[in-house]
């Protein structure tokens, strides 16, 4: 199984392409980035062509260097019914593809070292473009992010003590996917929460300083991994298995460590996770063990990923 790394855009695409058919049944399809704000957050792009039996009959990579006027590509294609796959942002070009099931077998990750927040992977496509001879067609398809982001908003401490050695980590965090938003992690990292040395990407998001008796603490940081779908979940276990991602906050209280775990029900891909916690008494003594409303509480709000990158329609 190979795995696609990447450096890590940060926004949704919208992908638009055209294609001039001559009189022997083959064209040109030409896809170009529009420049934005944002231009710098897509780096390459690789196009794949499939024709209506799932055969590759083109492709092409682009390398940006940041530069969006350099965002396009010129594709032969024939006459017919082709599915267009597009891919961003990946560290290697994923070589020796035939065929849309190999595309769809090969798995996206992010490796141990985590994520670059402002070169993140996207992928999207469109079905059933018909290349008619004599014609112009076009197709579009938008692109989204493969990974999901949570991002702590505030930590408030209702307790009557001081909150030491605060520290925010997901557990269980799926570390890759495939093209398909249904497939299932086949990498994890911080398997429950990763006590001791074995700590891997993502990292933790570490506060300086104590959160002091009633004190809000704004944190607006970022943690990301990789959609988790997993609908049976698992609280204890020396052993692995597949379980719900958590968001864990640990904290030290006249010396001892306490644990406040936050189970996502689900993570879907290209969705950031607003999350505020508000401690109120001693957390759990492991990181596994769920946290009762009488220890925390905690608003989660999904906001769906979006912003203002496009491909437009090349005349």
């Amino acid at each position: 199984m190979r795995r696609f790394f990447f450096a890590s855009a940060l926004l949704a695409v919208i992908v638009s392409c055209s294609a001039t058919i001559d009189s022997y049944e083959s064209g040109k399809l030409h896809v170009k980035i529009a420049e934005t704000a944002d231009s710098e957050g897509i780096e390459k792009m690789d196009i794949f062509v499939f024709n209506d039996h799932g055969a590759l009959e083109s492709s092409s990579s682009v390398n940006l260097g940041k530069n969006l006027k350099r965002a396009e590509a010129t594709l032969s294609v024939k006459t017919g019914a082709k599915d267009v796959y597009i891919l961003a942002n990946m560290d290697s070009s994923p070589g020796g593809i035939s065929s849309v099931g190999e595309l769809m077998a090969e798995r996206i990750s992010m490796g141990e070292k985590g994520f670059n927040e402002g070169v993140l992977p996207m992928g999207g496509y469109v079905k059933g473009v018909e290349v008619i001879a004599g014609k112009s067609n076009s197709c579009s398809a938008i692109l989204q992010r493969f990974p999901s982001r949570v991002h702590i908003g505030s930590v408030t401490n209702e307790m009557e003590c001081s909150l030491k050695d605060v520290r925010l980590r997901l557990s269980n965090a799926a570390g890759d996917c495939g093209f398909a938003d249904e497939s299932e992690p086949s990498l994890w990292f911080n398997k429950i929460y990763s006590l001791g040395s074995d700590i891997k990407a993502p990292e933790d998001i570490v506060l300086d300083a104590e959160i002091k008796k009633g004190e809000k603490r704004t944190v607006d940081e970022y943690l990301f991994c990789f959609p988790n779908h997993t609908e049976k979940d698992v609280f204890s276990g020396v052993k692995f298995s597949p379980r719900k991602t958590r968001l864990v906050m640990s904290g030290s209280i006249s010396g001892k460590t306490y644990y406040y775990p936050i189970t996502f029900d689900s993570i879907d891909r290209n969705t950031s996770y607003f999350v505020n916690i508000i401690i109120r008494n001693l957390g759990s003594p492991d990181p596994e063990t769920p946290s009762s409303s009488e220890e925390i509480v905690v608003s989660i709000v999904p906001i769906s990923w979006s912003g203002p990158f496009k491909i437009e329609e090349s005349l």
